[in-house]
């Protein structure tokens, strides 16, 4: 049995359903991915990979285009109000003024935060999936190169880290995140800014709580991904050593046995960089159109600072942060699942 007899016992129709699912154009074919791994042509994946990095960031300027010119317009408004409120020498009026172009630009940072909500899900949702289809596949190929043992172990965690992420980020993370959102405007409109404690903690839970969930997740996968590469590596010496005592038959089936290991590495590889790639083109555009939209936060309050908008402008930089731990939480998924298929990349078959 050569590698490509080998590459179509695996099942990969399921994969190929869901990139035809996700991007309905038919531009990304899982097979063919494989296929050109193996053969070594990787001028193709990247070249998909570069046109897809174009197409999203056309994406994700036009996104954060339109955010930095609403809000920079309504510091313009801003500016032009409180000019003429000091004309009519009326500090009532100066300070109606600020609050109505405090809620217009409120509403459109809600407006677009929930925007990239709704990406930031997409990107948990999505790579989940992916990972959920993609897993008896690899874990398949992992059975064939590493043992049953290292098969299983991986199988349960990479099921343990989609469950940890979907509780963690979708139900703690995120609801913390909306809740920054709204204390931060609302220290913004409390003139003694009493919510900026808080805010301050919030900002620490968070971010504190990305490391934690990295360390605990990866670290425990390079543990127990160790541990049953150990415990197959003895399994297979054992066995070996017993079938290659018996003559004639134990010098075939060693022989059989390296082809049938040599081959499955090459799948398992091959299999495992398609993944790596698919799960980049499937978060790329996503995270593109949330980094602008953190981007065109920052520069609108820059030249909100020069416009002398100093209120609208420090609302503007503590709802970038809200956006920024959205990002934190998209880029956290990738990286997570990315180095759980690299993990098992790296380890050498036994």
């Amino acid at each position: 049995m050569n590698t490509y007899e080998l590459l179509r016992t695996f099942d990969l129709e399921k994969i190929e359903g869901f990139l035809d699912k996700l991007m309905p154009d038919g531009g990304l074919s899982f097979g063919q991915l494989v296929v050109g791994m193996m053969s070594g042509d990787i001028d193709g994946s990247f070249y998909l990979l570069w046109s897809a990095l174009k197409q999203s960031c056309l994406y994700g300027f036009s996104d954060g285009k339109k955010l930095f010119a609403t809000l920079l317009l309504f510091g313009i408004m801003g500016a032009l109000l409180k000019n003429a409120s000091g004309m009519l020498k009326g500090k009532q009026a100066m300070q109606l003024a600020g609050y109505f172009v405090l809620l217009l630009a409120a509403l459109s940072l809600f407006q677009g935060f929930d925007t990239a909500l709704t990406i930031c899900q997409t990107v948990v949702s999505n790579s989940s999936d992916f990972m959920r289809i993609f897993l008896p596949v690899f874990c398949l190929s992992l059975g064939l190169t590493h043992g049953t043992m290292t098969a299983y172990g991986y199988y349960q965690f990479v099921f343990l880290v989609i469950y940890l992420l979907q509780v963690v980020l979708l139900r703690i993370f995120l609801p913390c995140t909306k809740c920054y959102l709204f204390l931060a405007f609302m220290n913004q409109l409390s003139q003694d800014r009493r919510f900026e404690g808080i805010l301050h903690l919030l900002e620490k839970g968070i971010s504190m709580g990305f490391k934690v969930l990295t360390y605990v997740v990866l670290g425990s996968g390079m543990l127990r991904s160790f541990l049953f590469v150990q415990v197959d590596h003895v399994n297979k010496t054992v066995l070996n050593k017993a079938i290659g005592a018996i003559p004639i038959v134990g010098d075939v089936t060693d022989s059989a046995t390296q082809i049938l290991l040599s081959c499955a590495a090459l799948v398992k590889g091959s299999l495992g960089s398609a993944a790596l790639i698919v799960l980049v083109l499937v978060c790329l555009l996503p995270l593109s159109k949330l980094l602008f939209l953190y981007a065109s936060l920052q520069l609108s309050a820059a030249f909100l600072g020069i416009l002398g908008e100093k209120e609208l402008m420090r609302t503007v930089q503590q709802a970038g942060k809200g956006y920024f731990f959205l990002f934190q939480i998209a880029v956290l998924t990738l990286l997570t699942f990315a180095l759980s298929v690299a993990m098992m990349l790296q380890l050498k078959a036994g």
